[in-house]
């Protein structure tokens, strides 16, 4: 491509009409080949990092549906777990009044017999 450019130059005035055409036939095969070979490794570039961006989705989805299902697991788990303590709680505070209420009625018996 360089050495046509040079003939082009160097002999201006001594290049025929038909050397003339097929120096600037040359010259745009060259550039239709260079601009095929830009072309591909543009496609490769863009291959390679939609590529490397499905990776990434494909990731971020499966990392996201992971959470999602422990997500599912822990609500699962908090209805139960709340209700097994409010449960326990109230259980607990039961007990706990009952034991109150006959102090209480047992406090309110021993003081009428005094």
């Amino acid at each position: 491509m360089a050495l046509a450019y040079k003939k082009i130059h160097h002999y201006e005035d001594k290049v025929s009409k038909n050397e003339f055409e097929k120096i600037i036939g040359d010259l745009m095969d060259n550039m239709q080949v260079l601009q095929e070979k830009i072309s591909f490794k543009a496609d490769m570039a863009i291959e390679k990092e939609l590529y490397k961006q499905r990776k990434e989705i494909h990731r971020l989805q499966s990392e996201l549906l992971s959470f999602h299902e422990k997500v599912k697991q822990l609500e699962k788990q908090a209805p139960k777990s709340t209700e097994s303590i409010l449960k326990r709680e109230d259980h607990l505070f039961r007990k706990m009044y009952t034991s109150l209420k006959k102090s209480m009625l047992i406090n309110k018996w021993i003081t009428k017999k005094q």
